[in-house]
């Protein structure tokens, strides 16, 4: 409480030299408010970075993780990926008929 009141009179004796009040955060609540936005962010992030992690193999249209996928290819410059061994040969062969 000493600080408290020493910064009170520090307060007064300024405002009565002409000084500017001005707000000033508490430490305490800038980090937590810097705490719940990294958490946010990360949270924000983390939902990004998972629909990011889907994919669909065009041969089986079957959902599949990316870094589970069997194997990829990239046709006209988008990456597709694969559930199973047997899907790149068959895209491969005819990527048309399985991107309508």
């Amino acid at each position: 409480m000493q600080a408290t009141k020493s910064w009170g009179k520090v307060l007064v004796m300024g405002l009565a030299m002409g000084w500017t009040l001005t707000a000033v955060a508490d430490p305490g609540v800038v980090a937590a408010k810097s705490a719940k936005t990294t958490k946010e962010a990360r949270a924000a992030a983390a939902v990004k970075s998972a629909k990011n992690d889907w994919a669909v193999c065009p041969v089986e249209k079957t959902k599949i993780l990316k870094s589970r996928a069997v194997d990829t290819a990239v046709y006209q410059g988008k990456t597709y990926y694969f559930c199973c061994a047997g899907c790149k040969p068959a895209f491969i062969k005819d990527p048309a008929k399985y991107l309508k």
